[in-house]
């Protein structure tokens, strides 16, 4: 599996947060998306991870650089909106209120 850059070279976007698994335990993550590059098969590839909690996924693919963002952006959504539906959450801060996704993801 491809991991995201530890660097912020290829980097596009990140935001520090704080999960709130559902047992209650508090956790500091990273939701990262990295800049798309394109494949020698003309398919573009988009980095992603939730550093602390999901890291290990494979690049978004998709046939250009839209389509692998988007698609990226859509797993990274769907990753917290699974932590949410399943009794967790996820702040800002520490003890700080639960965000809506729609903080996250306008």
């Amino acid at each position: 599996m491809d991991a995201v850059p530890e660097t912020t070279k290829d980097r596009l976007a990140a935001r520090k947060l704080i999960a709130t698994l559902p047992g209650g335990e508090e956790k500091p993550i990273e939701v990262v998306i990295c800049r798309p590059y394109e494949l020698a098969t003309g398919e573009w590839e988009c980095l992603f991870a939730i550093v602390g909690m999901y890291e290990d996924w494979p690049p978004a693919r998709a046939d250009d650089a839209w389509g692998a963002l988007t698609l990226a952006l859509g797993f990274l959504r769907s990753l917290l909106e699974g932590l949410i539906n399943h009794g967790g959450s996820v702040s800002s801060t520490r003890g700080g209120d639960p965000m809506e996704l729609t903080d996250i993801f306008p």
